[in-house]
């Protein structure tokens, strides 16, 4: 992972079978509980996992290991993104770098913790499925005339600036595809119709959903979230 074409954005096709993965938040029973119910990546199987693989729960190392594993193991079968939590800063406040300080020592501990944040920088900020379903972890940039080329445009490779509520023109799209929720003001339909985009799913955000699933006041636009270590959701209410 650490010198990997530089694609902003993955596109594929729609397999016979798709599953969208979001907040594992470092959830190794969960990550285990998908595979033995769901099935191992494979040509009529693909995942693609939406971010958000450490802080929080106890085993963020096991699940974003796994899950590169997979990657390494069935490139075409498994689609990693980057969340909002795979940047230095939100893991290092967090306990992903605590957890690597806790399992491996100091020294060790914090070789680890770099080596992870480099990886994250590589990590396609959305995918693109069968050209009519956009999977990005925050959202769509808060701008208007956003298409999908100006989110593949986005230099990725880099840490998101930090929010300056200030002056909230310094804008940096990068920031706002990790962290953006929807809004109720219609943009969303606004971005699909001008983009012939069928349909936008994003993870994040933690309020109880129905089996992991939020549908938002634009029916194009989805959230979807697993995370359920630290929503005290039931295991198998991750999908």
């Amino acid at each position: 992972m650490k010198h990997p074409p530089k694609r902003e954005m993955d596109r594929l096709k729609a397999a016979p079978r798709l599953i969208v993965v979001g907040d594992l938040h470092g959830t190794y029973e969960a990550l285990e509980h998908i595979m033995q119910r769901e099935g191992l990546p494979s040509d009529n199987l693909v995942y693609v996992f939406n971010g958000d693989y450490v802080d929080r729960g106890s085993f963020s190392i096991e699940v974003y290991s796994m899950i590169l594993a997979l990657k390494i193991m069935h490139p075409t079968s498994v689609y990693m993104l980057r969340g909002n939590h795979e940047t230095r800063e939100i893991s290092r406040d967090y306990t992903f770098f605590a957890e690597c300080i806790h399992k491996y020592g100091h020294e060790e501990g914090n070789r680890l913790f770099d080596t992870f944040c480099a990886s994250f920088q590589w990590l396609p900020l959305g995918c693109c499925i069968d050209n009519t379903t956009l999977v990005v972890h925050g959202g769509i940039c808060g701008r208007d005339k956003t298409y999908m080329e100006d989110i593949a445009r986005i230099n990725r490779v880099r840490e998101p600036a930090k929010c300056n509520w200030a002056n909230i023109n310094l804008f940096d799209p990068l920031q706002d595809i990790l962290w953006s929720d929807p809004a109720p003001t219609g943009k969303t339909s606004r971005f699909n119709a001008e983009r012939a985009q069928k349909a936008a799913a994003k993870g994040v955000q933690s309020k109880p959903m129905c089996k992991g699933v939020k549908k938002n006041g634009d029916p194009c636009t989805q959230t979807k979230l697993n995370g359920a270590g630290y929503c005290r959701f039931h295991v198998d209410q991750a999908e």
